[in-house]
């Protein structure tokens, strides 16, 4: 019966020198994932394959190695309560199988026999760090996966691009002005608008930007944004450009709102309550052209929030402050 129930759940009772795993925090059912040399613990995500690890003998422990930007989980040694990151040089940890009489489950203590290691912290936005391995969050099992290589080096090839953009976005945001009337990308300038779409190829500042937004310029330059009809009253609407080149309003503090003298909201609504509703899906780059920064009393930020777990419930997630002009994701 036992192995029966971790079949089903892909938990194995051994691990393997060389082979992939998922590593799942079986306190929460998230996975152990690399975010900006951080380990967090995520959603299931089968193409996110920064949730993939290489598990390498060494010594009597292993090194953790993910697949996708191939870093090393390094040992946390630091105060209890610090996240765990990773780094390129070659580490060590000591997953070690528990008692637990029905289920394959592990701790991972940074040191052979050691009572401190991995936990999955929600009070830290699920970030994985060092506590004690006795707590019900330090508990993890592995499930093993089958990567070809064609896979990993796509999806290498995928993060490879990504980075390029962050790293050359001076120069298209340089092209954008020469371009555009407005930091938002919503204007072409005159002398750009009057060219035909060749001439346009052949010009020095659309040649310089990324395929993405080169098809941005061609929608704004011809209005060719995408029109959707209903196929039943042959209704028609341009959802495409309403949805994503828009005026947003200032959002109140809303913990001003439910907490401030001068209101009388009954309920603190949360951060989510006005939401800009961007999606994409996991692994798909996100362009936000921004015309000016907010005022110094005013924030401007996007915000992650997975669509994956119960229907109607959306925690929300980690904050980044967008600035004027071009920002990637």
């Amino acid at each position: 019966m036992r192995d029966h129930m971790n079949s089903a759940k892909g938990y194995v009772s051994e691990l393997t020198d060389g082979k992939y795993y998922r590593i799942v925090s079986t306190a929460y059912g998230l996975y152990a994932s690399e975010t900006d040399n951080d380990v967090k613990s995520l959603p299931l995500n089968n193409g996110n394959f920064a949730q993939y690890w290489k598990l390498t003998k060494n010594g009597n422990g292993y090194s953790f190695q993910n697949v996708l930007t191939q870093n090393y989980i390094q040992p946390q040694t630091a105060a209890l309560s610090r996240i765990y990151r990773t780094a390129t040089a070659k580490a060590t940890l000591y997953p070690t199988r528990t008692a637990d009489k029905w289920e394959y489950k592990w701790i991972i203590p940074n040191a052979n026999g050691g009572s401190q290691g991995m936990h999955t912290s929600a009070s830290q936005g699920n970030t994985v760090v060092l506590w004690y391995t006795d707590a019900e969050a330090s508990v993890w099992a592995f499930q093993e996966v089958e990567l070809s290589d064609e896979d990993i080096e796509a999806a290498r090839g995928e993060r490879k691009e990504y980075e390029e953009l962050l790293k050359n976005i001076s120069t298209y945001q340089a092209a954008l002005d020469n371009l555009f009337e407005d930091k938002a990308c919503t204007v072409l300038k005159a002398d750009i608008q009057s060219l035909s779409d060749a001439q346009l190829a052949a010009n020095a500042d659309y040649a310089a930007l990324p395929r993405d937004i080169q098809n941005m310029v061609l929608k704004v330059k011809n209005d060719t944004w995408q029109q959707y009809t209903n196929s039943t009253t042959g209704y028609k609407a341009g959802y495409e450009k309403f949805f994503r080149v828009a005026d947003y309003k200032i959002y109140s503090n809303y913990i001003e709102m439910a907490n401030g003298s001068n209101f009388t909201m009954s309920n603190n609504f949360g951060r989510l309550s006005n939401p800009t509703g961007i999606v994409a899906n996991a692994n798909q780059i996100v362009y936000i052209y921004v015309d000016d920064d907010p005022k110094s009393e005013c924030s401007l930020m996007l915000e992650y929030v997975s669509t994956v777990g119960v229907s109607g419930y959306h925690s929300t997630g980690s904050q980044t402050t967008l600035h004027k002009g071009l920002n990637i994701f």
